[in-house]
């Protein structure tokens, strides 16, 4: 299952102290990323970008390719959230760049991260060219890729206008994240699931599935998960702002 955020915290600050007593600069990397992938959660742009950019620093320096593409496609999703869309995009293309020799599936990763700004940006026929390549990847996916790239390809859906396709895949990896233990996944994908209702003008589930969301993600400090999904979720929550006072979970 996916850590409670707190204690995660807890795990990487003793790692962080750990690697700077031994000197080891992975471990150290790591745990940066780890505290930064964090601070991005808690919408702490400035903390976040400053332990990706450590991060990336520290791969480049010798502790490993993956965590210089890592810490770069964190800061690129921290300059867009950020407002700076071309700078984000820039970050992508050079960690791409980067990942284009491997065979590990971090080329895979940084293309999802790039079809995920390019969906934030209304991009969709660049996206939809991701989606139609993307099956063909190597290697096989992890488990947390291969749900990330359906998260995508149901943002994809939503955008499209076909919100049954997209919930018909988003029921399906709700099972699989339940079934696993993955509390964030679980919200993410009810938060998606939310918008696709509202898309078909099911106004009731839409609130109720919002409703199973915000006080959880309120108490892990899961800011981004709202923010990242831009004007659409903004709107909904809007619209719903009444029922959901009414449920006393309305947002703050």
């Amino acid at each position: 299952g996916q850590a409670d955020p707190h204690q995660a915290a807890a795990f990487y600050r003793q790692a962080l102290a750990d690697a700077e007593e031994a000197d080891d600069r992975l471990d150290l990397g790591l745990a940066r990323l780890g505290l930064a992938r964090l601070a991005y959660e808690r919408n702490e742009l400035a903390d976040a970008a400053a332990g990706a950019q450590a991060a990336s620093e520290l791969g480049r320096a010798g502790a490993g390719l993956q965590l210089q593409v890592r810490g770069a496609l964190l800061l690129a999703r921290v300059l867009r959230a950020q407002g700076e869309v071309q700078e984000a995009h820039d970050q992508v293309a050079a960690a791409l760049g980067l990942a284009r020799t491997q065979q590990d599936g971090l080329y895979r990763e940084a293309l999802a991260v790039q079809a995920r700004l390019q969906l934030a940006d209304g991009r969709l026929e660049a996206v939809e060219r991701w989606a139609a390549d993307y099956a063909t990847f190597e290697p096989p996916p992890s488990q947390l890729q291969q749900e990330q790239e359906a998260l995508i390809l149901a943002r994809l859906h939503i955008a499209q206008g076909d919100a049954a396709t997209a919930l018909e895949l988003l029921g399906q990896l709700l099972n699989a994240a339940q079934a696993d233990g993955r509390h964030r996944s679980v919200l993410e994908i009810q938060l998606l699931t939310a918008l696709a209702l509202a898309a078909q003008g099911q106004s009731a589930a839409a609130t109720e599935a919002l409703r199973q969301t915000l006080g959880p993600a309120r108490a892990a400090g899961y800011r981004r998960l709202f923010l990242d999904e831009g004007p659409a979720l903004a709107a909904l929550l809007r619209a719903l702002r009444p029922q959901l006072q009414t449920a006393k979970t309305s947002p703050r």
